[in-house]
């Protein structure tokens, strides 16, 4: 007897190797995909969500153009906020600062890691969290964050499928050319928007689904769709995947995900370099009971021990 029906993930191609670059740009859910990415490829190798989070398609898509242009740069919308500090519309309250130079300092340092990224990329993962969004009523721009600014500076609006469609199929062009072997994975994020109330956040849902339909057979060759939504409302089905807020996702549910994402995407060799830098990772981070000097010495000489095992074994990643 099932307990649950298994939602089918693309099938399995191992196209990542120790030598792959990723980059992930979207919701909350790219920055916990990222952070799992992160640790199981070298270090520079992986870029998550350089904007900060971002949930809506427009917003994602002005951040991808920013990365696409070669001599673009990312503090053209900084501002200074009700709060005194410097903010930037393009990018999450991650690089909110004190000083106007501070701010264009921080979003531009990370656009410049983002682009060599992108540049080298295998992977490219997009989460759409929501169709909504907010424009700033003086100038029209579609802001990433609102930032605490008064309702009355924004218009709300939620964009169609077709809007979606539009505004990205010149941009997956743009990304082939640049990267013609580049693989582009489209996820919803499934995190539930309880604000606007669970029927709409559906709605919403379905407007970023059937865009995300509609760009993966536009370019089969490239995009992918990775029904990270899929897994958690129709596979898993239990509040007890969920975090105590019952909105996001309880750690034991991102890992599951990841799971798949590995089954998908992970080459035999990945897999066993991601495995090698888990094991050294945890005995860096363990810290020993009794804090005595033998006891730290035995340690340390443990981990650098399996340090240069480590890299003499990938030594190649490192020349």
């Amino acid at each position: 007897m099932n307990w649950y029906t298994p939602v089918e993930t693309p099938a399995a191609e191992g196209f990542l190797s120790p030598r792959s670059h990723v980059m992930l740009l979207g919701s909350c859910f790219a920055d916990n995909m990222g952070e799992r990415f992160a640790q199981s490829l070298p270090e520079g190798h992986v870029s998550a969500n350089p904007f900060g989070v971002l949930y809506n398609p427009e917003s994602i898509a002005a951040a991808l153009e920013l990365l696409l242009s070669e001599t673009a740069r990312a503090d053209g919308a900084l501002f200074r906020g009700r709060d005194g500090l410097w903010h930037s519309w393009r990018h999450a309250g991650l690089f909110s600062a004190p000083t106007e130079d501070a701010c264009r300092e921080s979003v531009n340092t990370a656009l410049a890691e983002a682009r060599r990224v992108l540049r080298k990329a295998d992977l490219l993962c997009i989460t759409f969290g929501t169709s909504r969004l907010f424009r700033l009523r003086e100038t029209g721009m579609a802001v990433a964050n609102c930032h605490k600014e008064l309702a009355s500076d924004f218009d709300e609006e939620d964009l169609s499928s077709e809007q979606i469609v539009r505004r990205w199929q010149p941009l997956l062009a743009e990304l082939r050319q640049l990267r013609p072997t580049l693989r582009i994975a489209f996820t919803v994020s499934p995190y539930r928007y309880a604000k606007w109330g669970f029927h709409e956040s559906r709605l919403q849902k379905a407007r970023l689904l059937l865009a995300t339909d509609a760009l993966c057979r536009q370019m089969p060759e490239a995009a992918t769709y990775f029904p990270a939504y899929e897994i958690v409302e129709d596979e898993l089905r239990d509040y007890r995947y969920y975090a105590p807020d019952l909105i996001h996702l309880a750690p034991q549910t991102e890992e599951y995900i990841w799971q798949r994402v590995q089954q998908w995407a992970f080459s035999p060799q990945l897999s066993e370099y991601a495995a090698d830098k888990a094991r050294l990772l945890r005995l860096t981070a363990h810290r020993p009971l009794h804090a005595d000097a033998a006891s730290l010495a035995s340690l340390n000489e443990r981990k650098a021990k399996m340090k240069k095992e480590f890299e003499e074994k990938w030594s190649d990643l490192y020349i």
